[in-house]
């Protein structure tokens, strides 16, 4: 197996990053491997809610725009370490009331060679 450079995981993360931006769901997938796992950061579960598999995931993400279609998201840092990487974040929207939300959150993401096997949310905002 050939390794994977932390300089290639950083450009997937980017990319996979860029496409939340964007909310494009398909651009996202195409950087998740076939047994992937999402969980989000608020649910009723400790874990949030877990999403499991691309189907499943590839929904999971389009769930994120669905009470905030103008979010955005801006990436302050990236940072790899071994199969395992984070990524810090601010997102901002305006919620179905009209009002502002805005969050600070960082992703915990482990890869499988050069695809992203997981993906854990976590954040911080403002009641």
């Amino acid at each position: 197996m050939v390794e994977v450079t932390a300089e290639t995981k950083e450009r997937v993360i980017a990319s996979f990053l860029n496409a939340l931006d964007r909310h494009d769901a398909d651009a996202m997938m195409s950087h998740m491997g076939d047994d992937c796992m999402f969980e989000t950061a608020g649910g009723p579960e400790v874990f949030g809610y877990r999403y499991l598999g691309r189907e499943d995931v590839r929904s999971g993400f389009a769930s994120l725009w669905d009470g905030l279609p103008d979010a955005r998201w801006v990436v302050s840092s990236i940072v790899m370490c071994g199969d395992k990487a984070f990524s810090e974040w601010t997102v901002s929207a305006t919620r179905p009331d009209g009002g502002q939300f805005e969050a600070n959150g960082v992703d915990l993401f482990t890869f499988d060679a050069d695809k992203i096997a997981v993906v854990i949310s976590y954040r911080k905002y403002r009641a």
